[in-house]
């Protein structure tokens, strides 16, 4: 193993050095993206084919869902975590995508979640042929006790599940040559699933902050002092799980389901709420990740299906103090909701392929799932929907182009990628209103979210995603980004 991390750490390609408080994240699900050798499954080499397009959007860093190799088709759940999965291409592919990706400015951050391993990994190979050797302490009870057992897969597959002992030494070093493994072919972060002090509150894996997530971070952050932690808390809205994450890790950054939840209500008071709480529940020198979509939740799209409120969620979440997300699709309008058949592949509708082209079935798109159950459908994809990078892509009034807009006017201003935050009063019950400032610069958002004009008195100024003149009257839903003199 440890022959092996070093391998990886001397084929390194070269971190970027920047300021990770001013990135835009586009996240990938990697099996969905794109699909390079005509097999309809997503793939690496599909990945660095698309990185124009990412590049094009304004995108800087790249968050890949799990890569390790495993038969779960989301592949959270580990049979090698030194390896990729096949059916994505190999480390060498893998290596070769970060370092393309580096050549054009774009970091990679990857997704992990060593708190559980997969029946065909080693250590559960291991012990079960040996239940008294030392593999078999590496798990909490022994292998016949097993919970997870019976989850139902989609695809009917019989894979057992096993959380580790997390608070062992050998593992928790095993854990760490992970993480370094992985930053050696290129990676500049990771994202850490399901972060826990007490994993699944049974009081079995407990103290994991002090005792996992504390020295694999410090130990990282010993390694390379750029690589960057995101933790997605267990309790999703929680402020106490946000804090207790900042308070007893050196983790960077956590996601911002409270701002999450504000924008899907798309109300002044939600919103305004959030934007101050961020400022009390943010310490200094950390971050919150800001998103209307991800791979565990509804597609936009679908729960707000109103064309107009999606471009004013979409300015506000562009305009917000933290680092903003784009899940893939989320910028054509891809739609999709969870299902309920009793099966992980209830989450495929919100996995569903990257339309590349026009139809369902064309060139590099991913239709892995085709034919494999219920969610292969036309409900949330058909051909010539007007959701695909073909159709948008030189359309300068689609919503590709205004996510284009919304990213370059946030890159371009100092104050809106990393300037303080706070709300204002303009006199409207249904307009927010509130500033950025860094270094000089004062942004002013204003944002109509009700179905009829307002006037707006006083506030002359350029507006940065059109160029032009603020002419003091907002259509509705209408967001203007106003940089005022100071």
């Amino acid at each position: 193993m440890l022959g092996t991390v070093a391998a990886a750490c001397l084929a390194m390609a070269h971190p970027i050095s920047r300021p990770w408080d001013s990135e835009v994240i586009y996240q990938i699900f990697p099996r969905s993206f794109r699909d390079s050798n005509g097999d309809r499954i997503g793939d690496f080499r599909g990945i660095q084919e698309g990185l124009d397009s990412i590049a094009k959007l304004g995108a800087t860093t790249i968050l890949l869902n799990p890569v390790w190799k495993s038969r779960t088709y989301h592949n959270y759940f580990a049979d090698d975590w030194f390896a990729v999965d096949p059916e994505f291409g190999s480390l060498d592919d893998f290596r070769a995508l970060c370092q393309a990706a580096h050549d054009k400015g774009i970091r990679i951050v990857l997704d992990m979640e060593p708190q559980y391993v997969a029946d065909q990994h080693s250590w559960y190979r291991a012990a079960q042929e040996n239940p008294k050797g030392k593999e078999a302490e590496y798990f909490l009870d022994p292998l016949s006790d097993n919970p997870f057992g019976a989850s139902p897969w989609y695809d009917k597959a019989k894979i057992d599940l096993k959380p580790v002992k997390l608070n062992h030494p050998d593992v928790r070093k095993a854990i760490i040559d992970n993480f370094k493994f992985w930053h050696g072919l290129g990676v500049d972060g990771f994202r850490i699933d399901h972060m826990m002090d007490d994993l699944d509150w049974q009081g079995k894996n407990k103290d994991l902050y002090a005792n996992l997530w504390k020295p694999v971070v410090e130990e990282m952050k010993k390694v390379s002092p750029d690589v960057w932690f995101v933790g997605e808390q267990a309790e999703w809205e929680s402020f106490r799980a946000c804090l207790d994450i900042f308070q007893h890790t050196p983790t960077d950054a956590v996601f911002n389901f409270r701002h999450f939840g504000a924008l899907i209500a798309l109300k002044r008071s939600t919103v305004e709420k959030s934007l101050t709480e961020y400022n009390y529940f943010t310490p200094a020198g950390r971050m919150q990740v800001n998103f209307l979509e991800n791979h565990d939740v509804a597609r936009y799209a679908s729960t707000e299906p109103h064309p107009a409120r999606q471009r004013a969620a979409a300015a506000i979440l562009m305009a917000s103090r933290g680092i903003p997300a784009i899940y893939y699709g989320q910028e054509l309008g891809m739609r999709g909701i969870q299902g309920r058949w009793n099966s992980d592949g209830n989450d495929i509708p919100i996995r569903l392929a990257y339309r590349w082209d026009a139809t369902r079935n064309g060139h590099f798109t991913a239709t892995w799932y085709a034919g494999s159950g219920v969610w292969d459908s036309t409900r949330f994809s058909s051909d010539h929907d007007g959701i695909s990078y073909a159709e948008q892509d030189t359309d300068p009034s689609s919503l590709l182009n205004y996510y284009r807009t919304l990213i370059g006017a946030r890159k371009a201003s100092n104050a809106l990628s990393r300037g303080t935050q706070k709300t204002i009063d303009v006199g409207f019950d249904y307009v927010l209103a509130f500033e950025r400032e860094a270094e000089g610069q004062r942004v002013l958002i204003l944002s109509n979210l009700s179905d009829k004009a307002v006037t707006i008195k006083d506030k002359k100024a350029s507006d940065l995603l059109t160029h032009k003149p603020f002419a003091g009257r907002l259509e509705p839903y209408e967001t203007v980004y106003l940089e005022m003199t100071p």
